[in-house]
Parts: C-alpha cells; structure tokens; sequence
C-alpha cells in the first residue's frame, strides 16, 4: 500500500464505521486513538489481536541482531533497534506503519466496545465488522484463485456481502439504513450547493463518482468516498442532477459506471490489464487514451504528453536510432508501469526525475504532492470531462470521415449517404481545427519544459497554457455537442 492509498483510506474506514458502528464509533477521533494503540503496541491492541481481531500481524526475531552492529550503532549513542537496516526490518517497520492506517477504525471500536462492558470476544468481532474484513475468503477455489490474480476482487466481493448483511441481518440495520440514507441526502444536498460551479462542471465523472468536493473560496478540497455507502452517494447525486435538469438521458449508464468503479466488477487478471489497456489504448480507471491523436505521426521515441516523466522521456531520446519496435515509448511505458506498479511507479519516476532532471523540471504543484493531491485540487485543473469526451468525439468523427471515403472508393455510395446521417459526419473539420490548436499548446508546453527559465517560471507558464487548453478543449465539446443536438432538431419531423 503506497501513502496515498493508506490516508485515502482511512478517511473512508472512519466515515463507514460511523455508519455500521454498534458501540457508538466517533468519526476520526476513534480512529486517530485506533492508531496510537496500534503504532505504541499498547496492551489493547494485543488483546484485540488475542481475541482474533488483528486482519495481520508480523514479528521480528530480535535474536537475529547483529552482535558488532549492535555494538557500533550503541558507541554512537544509536538503539540499534530503531536502525531500518535490513529488508526484513524495513519491510516490518512499513508493514506496522500500514496495518496502523488499516485497523486504526476497527481498534476504535473494538476500545468502545469494551468499554461499554462488551466481552473482548465480541468486540473483536464487532471490530472486524465495521468494515471490510479482508480475511473473509470462502471455500470456492475458483472465486479463490481470482481473489489471487485479479487486483481488489477480494475487497469488492467482500464488502458487497458487508454492506449486505449490514442492512438485512445486522441488529442496528435500521440504524445502518438511516445513516446511508441521511450521507445520500447530503451528498445530494452538496451536488445542488456545487452544480452551478464551473470548477465542479468541468470534473471528470471518476472524480465526481469517487469524492466529495468542497469548494472554499478559491480553494478546492475534496474527500475519498466511501465504497459501499459512497455508491449510494452518487446515485443519489447523478438522481437529483437528472430532476433537476429534466433529462433522464444517460442515468442508467451513471448507475453502470458508479457500481461497477465502486466495487470493481473486473474479473480481469492484474496481469493482462495493463497489456489490455496498451490493446485498446486506454487507462483502465480514467478512460483516458494512452496516446492521444498526432502521436502515431512520430517515432515512438518521442510519443510523451507535457506531463510524461522526464526520465522516461530522457529514456526514449537515448533510443532514438534503434528500430522502432526497440525503442521506448514514454507514454506508453509510463502507462504500463502504473498499470504493473500502480503508485509505487509513479513515486519512483517523480523521484528519479528530482534527481536527475530537478533544475530542468517546472515546480510542482500543490496537487502533485503526494497524500495532499488526494484532498486537495488546484486551479488551473490538470484534466477535465472535457478531455476525454474531445478524444472520443474526434476519433468518432475520424473514423466515419475514413469511412465515408473508403465506401465512395468501392462505389457503395448507397451507404456512404447512410452513414452521412450520422450525428458526427459534419463534425470533422471543427474537430480537426481544435486539435491543431491542441497540439501548437502541447508544443508549447513541451518547449517551456526544455527553456532556461526557472521552475517558478515554467510552471507560471505552464499553468497558463493548461488554462487555454481546458478552455479550447471545453468549447470543441460544447460546439460539437450544440451543432448535433441543431442538425437532430433540423431533421426531425415537423408537426
């Protein structure tokens, strides 16, 4: 578990156990003690493992210090036990550190519950149902083996049975239901205070589906949301979105995308999804493309975004004479080691990139450092909606323009004059002309990226141009959007 993942967590553990509690669990305050019991090893946390509640546990053999170690580090005045210097105690010292960011919310409870009199027992229990308990496993050795090849399977599968059991069988389930119903109302509630912000228009439906957004002033924060419950959440928001504008147009597939992100309906294996995204071009969580358009007019070697690492980038240039099947592709390697290594990629390539390339490299934004960049968004944004519904409409309109051409070629003009029916067959050319626009930015960026102008600088710049892009990027959707919805009316059976 990278950092990100082990705060983003624990801030949607300790909303879910206020919702599935049955000793009373505070929201963040439980956790926080949860915590401290669990980083100090105090006593309760023992009793909690004892009495089965601990999800893992890992021990160091301190018989296995080094005598002349030991010796050297305490000449020093150094306990040699706070000394990461072996893998082992590297590996148990992160182990502790995440498992205090897992079971903080379930020691919360487990410690209210005893202390309303619950036998140990039974709280440890208790605690291990207030969220997901990822020991449950089951006996199928079908479902085993996708558990083990198919990334979170396990989790999704096992808090769906959790949000289940919760509101059909446990004692508190009217409680479980109100408290779910009443985060629904609110979220609601917030996408009504939102809706008129064009900084939460313009955010792309994962970003929406997965967190709050709270919008102070010029500031923008936002918080995880919850799995189970935050589902319900953004059913409730998509909900009143279509009341409220009066168009049931595309809900069902709002409900599809929400259930299947919110409990990862992919039985996929972890290792052909990334080979998979590389097939279909697409990042398997934004749906962005890997490549966008124009790349394919350039050596692999130089296929990067403005924001591709410069490591990678630096890598691909030191290929630049081998054949293009031997050279590297950043944005295509830069995709791959996320979709294998996920955050821990992407942390090794920022730091690579500070060390290597720091004085070439704009200053890093608030959002891009890591923990703070899951609650916090700067202005300007660094994607919106807008992006990948631009790359949808002009691959869309490309290939019915292709297709129009081939079928004039083979004398089948009888369905060359159906496909101009289609919405996107007058749409090409505006679609072509803000690409080129697009693509003189993203030239633009790339140049500043290798000026001599301080960090500062280019990110002052870059900024700038990431402005005019999410606004050229906007109006392409809009247009494009207004011309259809023009030509469908103007062909529509009049009255």
């Amino acid at each position: 578990m990278t950092p990100d993942f082990m705060v983003a967590n624990i801030a949607r553990d300790t909303i879910m156990g206020s919702v599935m509690s049955r000793a009373g669990f505070r929201p963040i305050i439980d956790s926080l003690n949860g915590m401290r019991l669990r980083v100090t090893n105090d006593p309760i946390y023992r009793e909690f493992v004892a009495n089965g509640g601990g999800l893992s546990s890992i021990f160091l053999d301190e018989a296995k210090f080094r005598a002349k170690l030991s010796r050297f580090y305490q000449s020093q005045g150094i306990s040699y036990k706070t000394v990461l210097n072996t893998p082992e105690k590297l590996l148990g010292f992160i182990e502790t550190l995440g498992d205090a960011f897992e079971s903080s919310t379930r020691l919360g409870e487990y410690k209210r519950a005893v202390d309303s009199g619950v036998n140990p027992r039974h709280a440890a229990y208790l605690a291990r149902e207030i969220s997901t308990d990822f020991a449950m496993r089951g006996d199928s050795k079908p479902l085993g083996f996708l558990y083990d090849t198919v990334m979170f399977l396990r989790p999704a599968v096992v808090s769906m049975d959790r949000l289940f059991r919760g509101v059909a069988h446990d004692p508190n389930r009217g409680a479980i239901a109100t408290k779910a119903g009443m985060l629904a109302l609110m979220s609601a509630a917030l996408y009504l205070y939102n809706r008129s912000d064009p900084r939460y228009q313009d955010l792309p439906d994962w970003d929406r589906d997965s967190h709050w957004h709270f919008f102070v002033g010029d500031q923008h924060f936002r918080y995880p949301k919850i799995w189970e419950v935050g589902a319900l959440a953004s059913v409730a928001e998509r909900s009143v979105e279509k009341l409220v504008d009066d168009d049931a147009h595309g809900l069902g597939g709002d409900f599809a995308r929400i259930l299947g992100a919110t409990f990862n309906l992919n039985f996929m294996p972890q290792l052909l999804a990334p080979l998979y995204e590389q097939a279909t071009n697409r990042t398997g969580f934004t749906k962005a493309p890997i490549e966008t358009p124009g790349m394919e007019d350039m050596q692999p070697f130089l296929r990067a975004k403005p924001t591709t690492s410069e490591t990678l980038k630096a890598a691909g240039m030191a290929t630049r004479d081998l054949p293009e099947a031997l050279q590297i592709n950043p944005v295509r390697t830069e995709a791959l080691l996320r979709g294998y290594f996920n955050t821990f990629a992407m942390y090794g390539l920022a730091l690579s990139d500070k060390a290597f390339f720091d004085d070439k490299t704009p200053a890093m934004r608030t959002d891009q450092l890591p923990v703070v960049r899951r609650f916090y968004a700067q202005e300007p944004a660094q994607h919106t909606k807008y992006e990948t519904q631009f790359y949808d409409m002009l691959g869309e309109a490309s290939r019915l323009r292709g297709t129009l051409r081939e079928l004039d070629k083979i004398g089948r003009s009888e369905i060359a004059d159906d496909k101009e029916k289609a919405p996107m067959a007058g749409e090409y050319r505006p679609l072509e002309v803000a690409s080129k626009s697009l693509a003189s930015i993203n030239q633009e960026m790339r140049a500043i990226r290798r000026s001599a102008d301080t960090p500062e600088e280019k990110r002052a710049k870059l900024d700038k141009l990431t402005e005019e892009r999410n606004q050229l990027l906007k109006t392409a959707v809009k247009e494009t959007e207004a011309s259809i919805k023009a030509t469908a009316k103007a062909a529509a059976p009049q009255p």
